[in-house]
């Protein structure tokens, strides 16, 4: 059972309960999760576990690893890419791909399809116009291809 104290932690933290109403979020309102479900009320404000991966593949066990090739920002903090609390992009990224993929990673020009220049004459990628996981669905981690395809 999940006994949720949100409306007393909303009462600081508004900022947070601000984001359980964007169109991506757990599902607090909902009375699935509750803020101790991730938080230690009488502790620091960090995940209860050991790590936030741990936490979060506690319930989200299908991108839990160890993988054989791991994407080194799922490995490190799942935060990097979700915010937990809530977000206005799908799958509660921080950004929306391809810009959450293109902060860290670049385009290469023999993989991705060229379609033509912007204004000031840069090349613009094929790739741009799409989500990267649309190809690299294995993002969180895999055991079949190093590019995360699969």
């Amino acid at each position: 059972t999940i006994i949720n104290h949100a409306g007393m932690c909303a009462s600081c933290h508004q900022d947070v309960q601000a984001r359980f109403n964007m169109a991506s979020h757990h599902p607090l309102k909902e009375g699935a999760v509750g803020c101790t479900s991730c938080h230690d009320a009488h502790g620091n404000k960090q995940a209860t576990l050991t790590s936030t991966n741990t936490l979060c593949t506690s319930c989200h066990q299908s991108v839990r690893g160890p993988h054989v090739f791991e994407h080194v920002p799922v490995a490190e903090n799942c935060t990097n890419c979700h915010n937990p609390h809530g977000s206005p992009v799908r799958k509660m990224l921080t950004i929306s791909q391809p810009m959450l993929c293109l902060q860290c990673h670049s385009l290469p020009n023999n993989r991705h399809g060229q379609t033509g220049a912007t204004a000031n004459g840069t090349l613009l990628s094929a790739a741009v116009l799409r989500d990267c996981s649309s190809c690299h669905g294995q993002i969180h981690g895999s055991s079949q291809d190093q590019h995360l395809r699969y």
